[in-house]
């Protein structure tokens, strides 16, 4: 209360808009605490880390274009080359669900090349769920060459009047073409749901199966699938001893998990992950 009296009695007071939305936040009130990141980067367009707050805000909120655009915003304002590894990932993974694709992957491939493991390992990740999102039509056997190649005869008939009915009556009886085999139907491409169930199946026994099970069903759209992909990360680990990289995919996972059937428990994970995130960028 006292702190939106200070920010009624003085809408340029950057700090008691920032403290209002770091409890907003910790209370679960996130779009509330969205207006209040607003407010600081308003009064302070130049301050990164209200802009890295809005980001994530909004990220957890599903609201990825404006993230994208926050992020963005925040990567010009530290510059590229110095921007973190865990920003970049954010950044790229706010275009990827904002519908940018290209834009994203751009981010991806660069950090590919980063010389931190895990940066690399997640950027390559992202790549192959892109790749596998975009499916290149397959062409049936025998298209092109029977769209480009004309049969015999008709080339003729295009520079030489009458060609074509001389041509006609010289051929012979053409021999009966053999049956063609219809080409056997492939197998039917298993759904995100199913793929989350394989991967909660199989999440007891085989952790690395289920991971991947997990991430095809992630990547079609299944929300509930990021629970375990968080979990990965945080299961049975001191929460200090994780990397940037780690914190900031476990972060995005649980953030998106919020909107599922294990939304208290995300969000349970996500607050932690942001407190030690805040250590961290601190330091």
């Amino acid at each position: 209360a006292l702190l939106r009296e200070a920010n009624a009695l003085d809408p340029s007071n950057t700090r008691a808009h920032r403290r209002l939305g770091e409890l907003l936040l910790a209370s679960g009130a996130r779009r509330d605490a969205i207006e209040e990141f607003r407010a600081v980067t308003r009064n302070a367009p130049e301050d990164f880390t209200a802009w890295r707050q809005l980001a994530t805000a909004q990220f957890a909120e599903g609201l990825y274009r404006d993230a994208a655009d926050s992020y963005r915003r925040l990567v010009s304002l530290v510059g590229e080359q110095s921007a973190g590894s865990d920003d970049l990932l954010s950044y790229a993974d706010a275009l990827r669900l904002s519908g940018r694709a290209d834009e994203a992957r751009a981010i991806y491939q660069r950090l590919a090349g980063s010389s931190s493991d895990d940066v690399a390992g997640f950027a390559r990740q992202r790549l192959a769920e892109l790749a596998q999102a975009q499916p290149v039509p397959a062409q049936h056997p025998g298209e092109q060459a029977e769209t480009q190649t004309p049969r015999e005869g008709e080339t003729a008939s295009l520079t030489q009047p009458g060609a074509s009915s001389q041509t006609a009556q010289a051929q012979p009886t053409p021999a009966s073409q053999p049956t063609v085999q219809p080409t056997p139907a492939r197998a039917a491409v298993a759904s995100p749901a199913e793929h989350y169930q394989r991967g909660v199946e199989l999440w007891s026994s085989n952790r690395a199966a289920a991971f991947q099970e997990f991430q095809e069903a992630a990547g079609g759209g299944n929300v509930d699938a990021n629970y375990y992909l968080g979990l990965s990360y945080v299961e049975g680990k001191d929460m200090h001893s994780l990397n940037r990289a780690a914190l900031g995919a476990a972060l995005r996972h649980f953030q998106i998990a919020e909107r599922g059937q294990f939304a208290a428990q995300s969000r349970r994970y996500a607050q932690q992950l942001e407190k030690e995130f805040d250590r961290l960028h601190k330091q």
